[in-house]
């Protein structure tokens, strides 16, 4: 059965002031069905899209919701989009822009009942966005059937763009130091090595294998090997103070191709393992 929809118009309302220390304001309401949200926080985050034909555009998030966000520590995140969305509680919308400031769609979550909705949208007028800020409005044009429920909403909004990350000292080809304990890490892991992977392993992990009775190492080992890559190879990094990411592209866990970043913290005077983000290259 077809879907109605409504245009959804995106229209700058609101200049940009340069003076301003902080722009983190939002008003307005979404509504799904009799659920209603009504953010009063802002902030925007420069992103790359993972979307299908869309890997890779420069794509802006502009995230609202009711409770104030924290950027505090966001640049030792991998996922930093990830670590604002984790810094608050309760509903949240995000309006998704193009680079030059058009529309590409709207996102609502509720979280009782972790609901998700989203919406594509029709390119109407450009917001603002300049080298720290961005300010606009998102709005759908009366109701827009979504399903068996009815989407609306009106939003305006003022807010910081949380600034990139500041490089690190590259690490070379191969990722340096870092980069040899995390080959060294999956080669353990592979080799069934628990010295190895006890080394470089986050530390809940080397705690857990450090722990683990004969009968039930065999089986931690099993898991870490069926969940971790099949190949991966460092392709570069970059260092800071105490940590590191590496840029790495292999297979995963299922043989699929993948890229991304890994992240390693120095432990004493060894690097130990502490995340990835990867995609899958199409």
């Amino acid at each position: 059965m077809p879907v109605a929809r409504t245009p959804v118009a995106l229209v700058g309302l609101l200049s940009l002031i340069s003076v301003a220390p902080l722009l983190a304001e939002a008003s307005g309401f979404a509504r799904i069905d009799g659920t209603e949200v009504r953010p009063s926080h802002a902030v925007a985050i420069w992103t790359k899209s993972t979307a299908f034909g869309d890997e890779g555009k420069r794509i802006l998030r502009v995230l609202l919701a009711t409770t104030p966000f924290d950027t505090a520590g966001i640049d030792q995140a991998l996922d930093r989009e990830g670590a604002l969305r984790g810094s608050i509680s309760g509903d949240l919308a995000i309006v998704t822009l193009e680079a030059d400031g058009n529309f590409k769609n709207f996102y609502l979550f509720i979280e009782e009942g972790s609901q998700n909705y989203g919406l594509p949208g029709s390119i109407a007028e450009k917001v603002s966005i300049g080298t720290s800020q961005v300010a606009g409005r998102a709005y759908t044009e009366g109701e827009e059937s979504l399903g068996d429920s009815t989407i609306s909403y009106d939003l305006t909004f003022a807010a910081d763009i949380v600034p990139e990350r500041p490089p690190g000292a590259a690490l070379g080809a191969a990722g340096g130091a870092p980069g040899a304990a995390y080959t060294a890490y999956l080669a353990g892991i592979h080799g069934g090595d628990v010295d190895a992977i006890i080394a470089h392993a986050d530390a809940d992990t080397a705690g857990r294998l450090r722990e683990a009775e004969a009968e039930w190492l065999a089986d931690e080992l099993s898991m870490l090997k069926e969940m971790a890559p099949q190949e991966m190879t460092v392709t570069g990094g970059q260092g800071f103070d105490g940590w590191a990411i590496l840029t790495v592209k292999g297979a995963d866990w299922s043989g699929d191709a993948v890229e991304g970043a890994v992240k390693m913290v120095l432990d004493g005077d060894t690097w130990r393992f502490d995340g990835e983000d990867l995609d899958y290259v199409w």
